[in-house]
Formats: C-alpha cells, sequence, structure tokens
C-alpha cells in the first residue's frame, strides 16, 4: 500500500520515514551555516543579543510612568506592531539558536529565513513610532515630565537602528543545503544527545 502524502501545514511530515525500530527518521533537507563552527556561534550571539535587545527596548517605555503620548491611539497600534515583530522575530531568533546545525527544512523556512523579513518590519514600526511621537511632541509641547517625554521616542529610534543593522547582517549571513546526516557544530545551544532525545517531539 503506498504511503500517504499529506499535504498543507503537516506537509513536512513526508520527510519523516519510519525506521525499522519503530520510530522514525528525517529524510529531508538540510541547511547549515556557511563559515564554520567559529562563525555560526558569532551569529548565534549576535542574533540573541538583537532579540533581546529590540524586546527591552519596546518593552521598557511601556513599564514607566504613562505621559500623554502614550495614550495616543496612533502611538498604541504603532507600538503593538513594534511589539507584535519584535516578539516574533526574538522567537525565531530562539529557535535558530536552540535548533542543531544543520537546521531541517521544514524548521528552517518558518524560522531562521523569516528572521530577516521580520527585523526589516520591526525597524519600519520602531521608526514610525519614532516619527509619530516625535512629532506630537512638537506640536503639543513637552508634559510635566521633560525624561519620560523623550526617551519613548529616542528608545524607539535605537530599537528600529539595531532592527535594520540587524536585519541587514542576517540576510548577509548564509545557509546552504547540506548532505543529510553531517553533523552538528558545537556553536549551537543543544548537544547532539538532547537534540536527539527529543526528535520524535517535533513528529506531530
Amino acid at each position: 500500500m503506498a504511503e500517504k502524502k499529506r499535504r498543507g501545514r503537516r506537509a513536512y511530515l513526508n520527510d519523516y520515514k519510519p525506521d525499522g525500530k519503530g520510530g522514525y527518521e528525517y529524510r529531508g533537507k538540510l541547511y547549515s551555516f556557511d563559515g564554520g563552527k567559529d562563525a555560526h556561534r558569532v551569529y548565534i550571539r549576535l542574533s540573541l543579543a538583537a532579540a533581546v535587545l529590540t524586546l527591552v527596548l519596546t518593552v521598557v517605555p511601556e513599564v514607566l510612568p504613562s505621559v500623554p503620548v502614550s495614550r495616543y491611539p496612533l502611538t498604541a497600534v504603532l507600538w503593538l506592531g513594534n511589539l507584535f515583530t519584535a516578539g516574533l522575530g526574538a522567537y525565531y531568533v530562539w529557535k535558530t539558536a536552540w535548533g542543531k546545525d544543520p537546521i531541517k527544512e521544514h524548521i528552517y523556512n518558518k524560522t531562521t529565513a523569516r528572521i530577516p523579513l521580520f527585523y526589516l518590519l520591526l525597524a519600519c514600526f520602531a521608526f514610525a513610532l519614532t516619527a509619530e511621537e516625535s512629532v506630537y511632541l512638537m506640536i503639543n509641547g513637552l508634559a510635566e515630565s521633560t525624561v519620560l517625554c523623550l526617551i519613548r521616542p529616542v528608545m524607539a529610534c535605537i530599537c528600529g537602528a539595531c532592527a535594520l543593522f540587524y536585519h541587514f547582517y542576517a540576510k548577509r549571513s548564509s545557509w546552504s543545503l547540506v548532505p543529510l546526516g553531517q553533523s552538528m557544530p558545537s556553536g549551537s545551544l543543544r548537544s547532539v544527545t538532547s537534540a536527539a532525545a527529543d526528535e520524535s517531539g517535533e513528529i506531530e
């Protein structure tokens, strides 16, 4: 009987084949970071640093005491866009860092390959937020707390600059198809043993 081919969101399961021992073995395409182990370590560390920094720069202004510009509807919309892209971008970075190298094709397509796009979107939201808050302050003036009024556009601008820098860095960082079974470099956050232990968790 021919094996049933899955389509749609679960099409990646077609790359897992029975291993003859009651389990499944991945036999699809793999992507590996170009440049070797040292370059991979640098990529992982810079990616995590960018993810944490942009998230901090996004969240901190909202936990500070409220100022008039923070209650403006357009500010809320742009900030939510900033938070969404920063959070999702950080998730993709974490999945890339926590996964093994080489990365399975379906994981690469859903996470690593999307990183440059989401950090470009983050930069756009952050710069738009900077411009909107700056114009608001120029028209309406500063509130009683000058520091709190100015810290929001300043941090949004820094967030946008960091996101744009990382976008170009991630876009220039290349991944290539590699033969199935290539070993995983030490730059990854997980060991081969721990990665193999949860292999079955990806087949759901």
